[in-house]
């Protein structure tokens, strides 16, 4: 690729990033705008509480039904003619 040809793919890549994106204005909703920032906290807590042993029967459970119910709305999206 020539040093032309470069610039003007790099100039093209940088005024796409100025573009507005219509059909993603107002997505979000006063709520989710308006709350606070989550929480950041270091992984190694996120370990230590996932490693804990709370997963239950009935969490364990819950989680099936779930993957279930999101599986069969993938195969529903995914018969859809778009």
């Amino acid at each position: 690729m020539s040093l032309k040809s470069s610039i003007f793919v790099l100039a093209m890549f940088m005024t796409s990033a100025c573009a507005d994106f219509d059909a993603l204005d107002g997505v979000a909703s006063a709520r989710a705008v308006s709350g606070p920032y989550p929480e950041l906290v270091p992984a190694d807590a996120l370990i230590v509480a996932a490693n804990d042993g709370s997963l239950t029967e009935l969490t364990a459970s819950q989680m099936a039904a779930r993957i279930a119910a999101l599986k069969r709305r993938a195969a529903r999206l995914r018969a859809r003619d778009i």
